[in-house]
């Protein structure tokens, strides 16, 4: 048969426009079987059978369009028709959806080798497993913990079995007498798992082959010792690690039962991590330091390591913004490596871009509804998810809604108790709470699970604030200051905790003295935040306790003069800071030169909440030292009516209504002052609580109540006992009201 003819037959049987309609047909029923093997969880070779048939009746198709459209009687005539190839089709296609659905079968009702062990019956749904440190005869240390934890992070993502936590094998070591950080070999994991009455461990391998490596992992039982499943990859260089890793955890994850849906909804290592093996070895050992051994220098050194070998690695900037935000740093320090972070998260996967972008958002925008989407969105998908947990329950309690807070930071402590955080979180929120019983479980629990850190002692201190424990507060911060661990960061804690602790004891002298040490501190440390260290703190003193506002005064003009506040200052609000503590010497004038230094800085910007905020309360305070005192009490009145206002709120509603001559309105407000206790109080605390309790001595005396007033009294002296000599006459002032009365 000549060429011509040929094409002339192709014609005839009209094959090309069958071609073209048999390409469109197969693109469609590709996608559809694509969107049906993802949603319904089938094997991943159902895609591959898909294409084979497709493949297979391409030439049946063919064959049967030039056999009906011959004139002449064919051999094949009576075989090659529309009827059989469609049947033939058909078949075909119940063929392998029969095997599909007996592979499902099998999977499902744990029949033959792909039978999942929870169907067999072997393991238990959510059973607990035990991953071992994997091994390799080479002895690369590092390789072996990257490739352990990238195993962790796995399986902590699947919803069929529950990882055993670090913390769990730390107490189990402990209880077997031995070094609560040994590497935990195939043989001190099988001794674990029986103590502890765990039924499996998965244990795993990293072997040369020449110049590739074999990572082999088994899933085996711990009483007998039986391997009851097991995997291995061949990679040919470092690069391929990270992909072998996700793709043996997810056949380790499919055979122990979970969904193929499930495991296919996880995302992938190498998007939750980074292309470079050596980044995320140092990425991995900056967690470990940074949030179980609160070791935040090394864990700065591991991230900016890490960013050094893969320059993109946008995780590993968000958690280096976080840890200098976490650590009270300057603004430049975190903001750069969170906007960074930012501008990389179109490259991230959807929980890595929502934590991302929610940390930017709350952080560098303050933007808390933002910040929130961001997190629940990750919790729709991700419920069990312990960062987006806490970082929302933070925010919650940054709005005052600790019911809610206490309620998630309880939650992600359950799902891991090997990160400090989670105690500290918590914690706080109970005491907030008035929780105290609860509160001193989790102060227990903290002390048990991290016996050397410094932070215990830190989070006792705040305890002990609420309660109005105040010696106690003193002692757990002088054994953060003697901790051989204690971190910089908590020690300037420690000394800030110090400087308003005896402040509001009326030890001034000693007070500044801390501010001292905390400042040389600092700058030792290069965490200095500029000249104004301490500035603020000793000019309030000056104007709330010493009340000598000539000396405030003074102190402000000569620094102002020697430091004056640059314009790109306005994002911390420098300039709104200044004003406030003039407008509250009575220096207006002055006050509103920065605020109008302010408006022209920031025209047309957009403010983030919190600057808005201490720009509304400038205003008020303006406004009362201007003598509108109503314009100043509908600002202060509506922050009291928050469901958990600040204690600095309620002082000022109950300052303006004294300053209107209506002292039952001000016992109320600046009594609820000191209910509203919080670890949080800071400011309040420092300069205000003594003055309160002063000052409601004397208007129980004004309304004609002795009792009450010689209880305030009492409670002022008492507080005031060791004040220094110059603050003394005040005291002898109080104890003549107790006698008096």
């Amino acid at each position: 048969m000549s060429t011509t003819s040929f094409w002339s037959r192709l014609r005839k049987a009209r094959v090309p426009e069958l071609l073209g309609v048999y390409a469109g047909g197969s693109f469609a029923v590709l996608q559809v079987g694509d969107i049906f093997i993802q949603r319904l969880g089938l094997p991943d070779w159902t895609f591959f059978g898909l294409v084979v048939l497709l493949i297979v009746g391409l030439p049946a198709t063919v064959v049967t369009a030039l056999v009906q459209s011959s004139e002449r009687t064919q051999p094949l005539g009576s075989l090659a028709t529309w009827k059989n190839t469609t049947l033939l089709g058909i078949g075909a296609s119940l063929v392998l959806a029969l095997a599909v659905g007996g592979f499902m079968a099998a999977r499902v009702l744990g029949i033959g080798p792909v039978g999942t062990l929870v169907a067999a019956g072997v393991l238990d749904r959510e059973e607990a497993i035990l991953i071992a440190d994997f091994q390799a005869p080479t002895g690369d240390d590092l390789l072996v913990g990257a490739v352990t934890e990238a195993f962790r992070i796995d399986f902590e993502q699947s919803p069929m079995v529950r990882v055993v936590s670090p913390g769990a094998v730390r107490e189990g070591l402990i209880r077997m007498q031995r070094p609560p950080d040994s590497s935990l070999t195939p043989e001190l994991a099988r001794e674990l798992a029986l103590r502890e009455g765990i039924k499996a461990i998965l244990m795993g391998e990293i072997n040369q082959a020449g110049a590739s490596s074999i990572i082999s992992i088994r899933l085996v039982a711990a009483d007998t010792e039986e391997a009851l499943v097991s995997f291995r990859e061949t990679v040919s260089d470092s690069a391929g690690v990270i992909p072998a890793v996700d793709r043996l955890s997810n056949r380790m994850r499919e055979r122990i039962g979970e969904s193929l849906r499930s495991i296919r909804s996880g995302e992938p290592l190498e998007q939750v991590s980074t292309s470079s093996l050596l980044a995320l070895r140092r990425y991995s050992q900056a967690l470990q330091a940074i949030d179980r051994e609160r070791d935040f220098d090394a864990g700065i050194a591991l991230l900016e390591e890490a960013i050094a070998e893969d320059s993109t690695f946008a995780m590993a900037w968000r958690k280096l913004g976080v840890t200098h935000l976490n650590e009270n740093r300057p603004r430049e320090q975190w903001e750069v490596p969170l906007t960074r972070a930012y501008e990389l998260s179109d490259r991230l996967t959807e929980r890595e871009r929502y934590l991302t972008r929610a940390n930017y958002h709350s952080a560098v925008l303050d933007d808390v509804d933002g910040a929130m989407r961001a997190y629940r969105n990750i919790l729709d998908t991700y419920p069990n998810d312990q960062t987006a947990l806490n970082n929302l329950a933070t925010l919650h309690a940054r709005r005052g809604e600790r019911e809610e807070a206490a309620r998630l930071f309880r939650r992600a402590l359950e799902l891991d108790s090997t990160t400090v955080i989670y105690y500290t979180n918590l914690l706080n929120q109970e005491a907030a709470l008035g929780e105290f019983e609860a509160a001193e479980g989790t102060l227990a629990g903290l002390r048990s699970r991290f016996p050397d850190l410094a932070v215990s002692e830190i989070q006792a201190a705040n305890f002990a604030l609420v309660r109005q424990e105040y010696d106690a507060v003193e002692a757990s911060l002088q054994r953060v200051l003697e901790h051989p661990r204690a971190n910089p960061g908590e020690r300037i804690n420690a000394l800030w905790g110090l400087a308003g602790v005896t402040a509001l004891r009326g030890r001034l002298v000693e007070s500044e003295g801390y501010i001292d040490q905390l400042r040389d501190l600092q700058e030792r440390e290069g965490m200095g935040t500029g000249p104004g260290i301490g500035f603020q703190f000793r000019v309030l003193l000056d104007l709330t306790v010493r009340g000598d506002t000539a000396r405030a005064v003074q102190n402000m003009e000569d620094f102002l003069a020697e430091n004056p506040i640059p314009d790109e200052a306005y994002v911390e609000g420098a300039h709104l800071q200044a004003a406030a503590l003039l407008a509250q010497a009575g220096e207006v004038e002055r006050a509103q030169e920065y605020l109008r230094d302010w408006e022209r800085i920031v025209e047309g910007e957009t403010l983030a909440e919190f600057l808005v905020e201490t720009e509304e309360s400038l205003r008020a305070l303006i406004a009362l030292q201007t003598g509108d005192l109503e314009g100043a009490l509908a600002h202060h009145r509506r922050k009291a009516a928050d469901p958990r206002p600040i204690p600095e709120e309620l002082f000022a509603v109950g300052e303006i209504h004294r300053l209107l001559g209506n002292p039952d309105s001000t016992i109320v407000y600046f009594e609820r002052s000191l209910e509203a206790s919080s670890p949080d109080q800071g400011f309040y605390v420092s300069f205000l609580r003594a003055q309160v309790l002063e000052q409601l001595g004397q208007l129980w005396e004004e309304v004609g109540d002795p009792v009450r007033a010689r209880e305030y009294h009492q409670r002022f002296a008492d507080l005031w006992a060791d004040a220094d000599a110059e603050l003394q006459p005040r005291v002898r002032a109080a104890r003549e009201g107790i006698n008096a009365s």
